[in-house]
Formats: structure tokens, sequence, C-alpha cells
């Protein structure tokens, strides 16, 4: 492997695992492991000949990664090729087969990038790295999809150089250089590689933008592919601008990675404030959304009726709105359903949050009920009880509008019963007859969402 193409692709690797090293804390150094994404293909197998060169200079050990999506009858034959290629490069090899298939109707590549993704992201530790072999081409290819389907500079971005994945990184160390430099690599080691037929089917958009329009703007414009990859730096850096911009503009509303008020959002003009809804929706759930669920979010939440209660199911999570902020919820809320037995000192795990209780004198609830038995039950309807310092008795239903209680929220909310006597709405209050005196000793509840 001494061929002018691997020299480049072997420079290539080295300075890009070395700067993403240089950024990562110096402590993981020492337990760093670099997988090489390796379908058996030739871009991932010249990566692969390169990692496997230039192994005792790189940051950390070199493994191989193969996803089987098993969606060719040929799938297993090619995870054997691979595993054959890394023995004889004597580099470990970790397969991992897809366990589901696609739903029907769904895209079948964007289904099998988060799969891959997914198995490589379980793979990877702190301070671990997936090398993958995207190239200038595919960069280029992005670029145009994007742009094709009315992207903003987020997705005529294209291809990240580096992003975090799990608790690693993904890096691509190859983006600057051309597909025509990979294939040179692999032809120079005189190796075989696997060719998997979707790659080349022009029924999907990349494999028909690379097979027939590709072709044709490289022979009218030669620099085509280089040029594709200019926009992409150019709005890589406009979405950087954009991004802090939106952070600030969080910071200022007071926004949380579940939380964002509205504030003066809904007054501003779209653009500007889908602007900042991508950007929290990035934060709070790590998937970037598309402009028709953006201008969604925008239609059905931000301006929303005041007494409507949108609900927009998205990434097997939900989107909602109350009292003028939207909500996240990283998978559906699911109500309290069934009564427990509960002690005091012992944390209860319900289907809403984590219910405890710490020892307290003069407030929260008497220790002696703790003594007679507890309950936590989930609300009937038509609850009452008198909170302790005030005056009058109130629903439960009441109490949580006050303490302004998200509706979703309200079916989750333990309730705390001695016998018969409702003494505690989570820990929002508890009951005048059943709270400590002074001096007296107590507990009080923490609800932690």
């Amino acid at each position: 492997m001494n061929g002018r193409a691997t020299v480049e692709l072997v420079t290539a690797l080295e300075a890009a695992v070395a700067e993403a090293a240089a950024a990562g804390e110096p402590a993981q150094a020492a337990r760093r492991i670099l997988y090489v994404a390796y379908s058996g293909g030739a871009d991932s197998t010249a990566l692969l000949l390169a990692a496997a060169a230039s192994r005792a200079r790189l940051a950390g050990e070199c493994r191989a990664f193969h996803f089987d999506h098993r969606l060719h009858p040929d799938s297993g034959n090619w995870a054997e090729h691979c595993r054959a290629r890394c023995a004889a490069l004597d580099v470990p090899l970790r397969i991992v087969s897809a366990a589901d298939t696609p739903p029907a109707g769904s895209s079948v590549e964007a289904w099998a990038r988060d799969r891959r993704y997914a198995a490589a992201a379980a793979l990877l530790g702190p301070g671990d790295f997936l090398l993958t072999a995207h190239h200038r081409d595919d960069l280029a290819e992005t670029v145009l999809l994007a742009a094709l389907r009315g992207s903003g500079p987020h997705g005529l971005a294209g291809i990240a150089p580096r992003r975090a994945l799990g608790a690693g990184t993904l890096l691509r160390p190859l983006l600057a250089l051309p597909r025509a430099t990979l294939r040179a690599a692999v032809s120079e080691a005189g190796v075989d590689c696997v060719e998997d037929p979707a790659n080349d089917d022009p029924r999907h958009d990349r494999s028909y933008l690379r097979c027939v329009v590709m072709p044709l703007l490289d022979a009218r414009f030669p620099a085509a592919s280089a040029n594709l990859g200019r926009v992409a730096s150019l709005q890589r850096a406009a979405a950087v601008r954009l991004d802090a911009d939106a952070d600030a503009t969080l910071a200022r509303l007071g926004a949380t990675d579940t939380r964002l008020p509205l504030g003066e959002l809904g007054a501003w003009a779209q653009d500007r404030s889908t602007a900042v809804l991508r950007r929290w929706l990035v934060r709070a759930s790590g998937h970037a959304p598309d402009a028709r669920l953006l201008a969604r979010l925008w239609r059905d939440l931000v301006h929303a009726r005041e007494d409507a209660s949108p609900l927009i199911d998205w990434r097997g999570g939900e989107l909602r709105r109350y009292r003028a902020t939207l909500y996240w919820l990283s998978r559906p809320a699911q109500a309290l359903a069934q009564a427990y037995v509960w002690a005091p000192g012992a944390t209860l795990e319900l289907p809403g949050g984590l219910l405890s209780a710490r020892p307290t004198t003069g407030r929260g609830l008497r220790a002696s009920l703790a003594q007679a038995g507890l309950s936590v039950r989930p609300r009937r309807g038509g609850e009452t009880l008198l909170p302790a310092g005030r005056p009058h008795t109130v629903s439960v239903k009441q109490l949580l509008q006050q303490h302004g209680v998200p509706p979703w929220e309200r079916a989750q909310l333990p309730l705390v019963w001695a016998g018969e006597q409702l003494v505690a709405v989570a820990d929002l209050c508890v009951a005048a007859e059943a709270a400590a005196g002074p001096g007296e000793s107590g507990f009080e509840l923490v609800y932690r969402r």
C-alpha cells in the first residue's frame, strides 16, 4: 500500500483523526477505539486499507464495524466477505444485524441509515470514533439533493465532517477527496469489493443523482463536485451563525430541553420563529425537523387557540402546547393507572416520575402517617382537600390548574392517601389535617418528573 492514491487517503485520515482527538478529552486517548464503518464496498474498503496501514500512528485502537441490513439475499455473504478481509488485515470486526424490517410505505434508505447509525451509536464509548468513507462526490450529491428538496442552510451544509454520535464522535476524514481517489487506492491494493446493486438502482433518489445526473453535470461543469462542496462549506458557516443566534434567543426565553416558552415568538415572522423552533427541537430531541414539520408547528402549535390542546407525534415522542409554552415529551405521556403501597423511606418509580420523601421538622406530612401506611393512587375525578395554610377546600382539578400543571401530566401525578383520606397531591401540597405542626417530625414529598 504505497501508491499515490493510498498516500493521499492515509494523509487525510491521519490529519482528521489527529484534529478530532486534539479536540477531545485527553484522558480518553488511552482507551479510544476507532471503528471503521465497513460495508465491503469500494469506498469503505479504501478507508479500511488506509486505517490498517496507518494504525500505529492513529490516536486509538483500530477496529471495524459492519451492519447487516438484511435487505438483500446476499447480505450474509457480504458480512462474511468483510470478516475475511478484516482477518487478513488483522483488524477486529464487529458485525451487527438489523432486528426489524422497513415499515410499509417508509423510505428504505432512511430506515437503513437510521438503523445503521443507531447500532453504531450503541457501540461507541466516550472518546471513541466511528470513521465513515464519505467523500467529495457524496457531499456533492447530498447538497444537490437538499437543494432539490428546498432545504435551507442546514440542509445545504451537506455532510458534516464531524459530529457527536452516541457517547462518541462520527468522523468523516475523506470528505475533501474525490471518489476516484478512493477507487484508485483499492486498485493499488488489488483487492476485491462487494457490489450492492442498490447503489446503482435509479429508483432511489441518491442513486439517480449519482448514476444519471452527476455524470451530466461533470461533463458540462468539470468542477461541479468541488463547487458543490464549496456551497456546503459556506452554508455550514451560515448554519453555525443561525444556531448561535437561536441559542441566544432560547436562553433569553428561558427554554429548557423539554419546554419552550413562546414569549414573543408568535409575533415574529415565520422564518425567524421557525429558525428558533428548529434549534430547540434539535437540542431537545437530537433530530432535525424538516420544513413540513416546522410549518405545522408554526401553524398548529405556535398559533393554536389559547384553550386548545394540540398534539403532534414525532420521532416516537410528542410535541404539545399549554399556556403559551411548547413541550417536547421524548415518549408519549403515560397515565398512572394503578394503586401502590408506599413507604416514604423508599423511592417509588411511577410512569410519570419518581416519588420519594425527605425528613423534616414542622413541614410536610406528619411522620406518624407513614407508620399507619400510605398508598399512592391515580386520579379518579372529584377529589378535594383543604391545603395547609389555605382557608378553603379546593378540588384537585382546581389545584392543578392553579399550579399550571399541563393536562397530560395531571393523569400522571400521584395522589397520596392515608387510608381513605387524601393527604397530599404529589409535591404540590399537603392536606391541612395531615400537615406536621411546629416542632413535629414530618417528611416532604419530592416528585421528580
